[in-house]
C-alpha cells in the first residue's frame, strides 16, 4: 500500500486506498478515464476534489477516500510505499513466500508441541521425541547398526530406548506419577504417546492449559539432560529433576502474557481530561470500528488531541500505558504502517 505524500501515487494502478489497485476494483460499465495518471490530480487547495472523484468512481470508494485518506499535502516527496503483510510496513521474503504457499494442514500433535512462552530447544526436542528420532541405541538398530546396548538412567542398566528412557525406567515413572498424579491422571496401562496426550487434552481451566500443554516437553527434556550427566560422569537425583521441571514451568508462567495479540477485533476507546489539581474535567467513552489495540489506542490519543485544540487546552499532560504509541509519536520508533497516519495527525496536533 502507498501512503500519499504529494500524490505521486497512479491513481488507477497503485494501492494507495487500502482496497487494491482501483483499475480492477471499478465495474467495467462505469468506464475508466485514463487521463487521470496521479492521486495528485484529484487534490484541490482544501483537499480532495469530491465532484472529481464522483465523476472517476463509484459512490462506494468516494465515500472511502473522503473518510479514510489523507489527502497528499507534502511537497516534492514521493509516496512511501509500506508492506501490508508486517506491521512495520517493510518487505520481507519471509512474509512474501508465507502468503503465496500453500501449507499442508499441520498434525494437532505438531500444534500442540509448540508452546508460546516455551524455549524453542525445549518445543524441538519435543518434536523429535514425538518422531522417535533421538540417537539412542533403538534408533540406531532400526537404521541397521547392531550394538550392544546399555542405558544410563538407571542403576541396573537395561536397553536404552525411547520409551525406557523417558517413560518406563525407575526415574521416568517417579517423575510421571509425581506430576501426572496432581492432575488426576493415571499412567498406568499406557504408552509413552497417550500421556503426553492426556496432559494436552486434561480438563483444566483455560488458564492452566498451556502449563499443562507444555508439562510433557519439559519432562522429558528433563531426562534427557538427567542421563546425559549420568553419560558422563554427573550424578543427577530424581529430585533435582522435579526441582528443574518446575522452575521451567514457573518461568513459563511469568512470561506468557494471555491476550496481548494484535489480532482485529470489536474495539472501544475512552480518555478523561483533569485539571492541575486532578479533578475530572471531561470524559468520553465509545465504540469504534474493528481493529488491534494500537489502532484503538492511536485512536483514542488522536481524539483527546482533537478535543483539547478545540478547547483551546494547552501545557496538555499525556498519558498513554501503550509504549508502542509513546515512542512512535516521539519519533523513538517507526510506528505500524496502519497508524502511521494517524501518528503524524497527533504530532501536528501537539504542535
Amino acid at each position: 500500500m502507498w501512503h500519499p505524500r504529494m500524490g505521486s501515487s497512479l491513481f488507477w494502478y497503485d494501492n494507495w486506498t487500502g482496497l487494491r489497485a482501483l483499475y480492477f476494483l471499478v465495474p467495467q460499465d462505469f468506464g475508466v478515464d485514463e487521463s487521470v495518471h496521479n492521486a495528485w490530480e484529484v487534490v484541490d487547495r482544501e483537499g480532495w476534489d469530491a465532484e472529481r472523484l464522483v465523476e472517476l468512481l463509484p459512490e462506494e470508494f468516494v465515500e472511502h477516500i473522503l473518510q479514510n485518506i489523507k489527502p497528499p499535502t507534502a511537497q516534492r516527496v514521493l509516496d512511501v510505499p509500506c508492506w501490508m503483510l508486517e506491521p512495520r510496513g517493510y518487505f520481507s521474503v519471509k512474509t512474501a513466500w508465507d502468503y503465496l504457499r500453500r501449507r499442508a494442514e499441520p498434525m494437532n500433535a505438531f500444534k500442540m508441541i509448540w508452546v508460546n512462552g516455551l524455549p524453542f530447544k525445549i518445543a524441538f526436542f519435543m518434536w523429535k521425541v514425538w518422531r522417535n528420532k533421538l540417537p539412542l541405541d533403538d534408533f540406531f538398530r532400526r537404521l541397521g547398526y547392531l550394538m550392544a546396548s546399555k542405558c544410563w538412567c538407571c542403576a541396573e542398566p537395561k536397553e536404552e530406548t525411547t520409551r525406557h528412557l523417558f517413560f518406563t525406567s525407575y526415574a521416568a515413572n517417579k517423575v510421571w506419577k509425581y506430576y501426572l498424579g496432581h492432575a488426576g491422571i493415571a499412567v498406568e496401562g499406557l504408552t509413552l504417546h497417550q500421556v503426553i496426550v492426556k496432559c494436552w487434552t486434561a480438563d483444566v481451566v483455560p488458564r492452566l492449559k498451556p502449563i499443562m500443554q507444555a508439562l510433557p516437553s519439559v519432562i522429558v527434556w528433563e531426562l534427557w539432560k538427567r542421563r546425559n550427566s549420568y553419560k558422563y560422569g554427573d550424578a543427577v537425583t530424581i529430585n533435582t529433576v522435579v526441582y528443574q521441571i518446575s522452575n521451567t514451568l514457573h518461568s513459563l508462567i511469568k512470561v506468557r502474557k494471555p491476550g496481548v495479540q494484535q489480532v482485529p477485533h470489536r474495539s472501544s476507546i475512552g480518555f478523561v481530561l483533569r485539571n492541575e489539581e486532578g479533578d475530572v474535567l471531561y470524559a468520553c467513552g465509545k465504540e469504534i470500528h474493528e481493529g488491534s489495540n494500537s489502532v484503538a489506542e492511536a485512536k483514542a490519543i488522536y481524539e483527546v488531541m482533537q478535543y483539547c485544540v478545540q478547547q483551546d487546552y494547552v501545557l496538555i499532560d499525556l498519558h498513554t500505558d501503550s509504549m508502542l504509541l509513546k515512542k512512535a509519536i516521539t519519533g523513538e520508533w517507526k510506528p505500524p504502517w496502519v497508524i502511521e497516519t494517524m501518528v503524524e495527525e497527533i504530532r501536528q496536533l501537539m504542535n
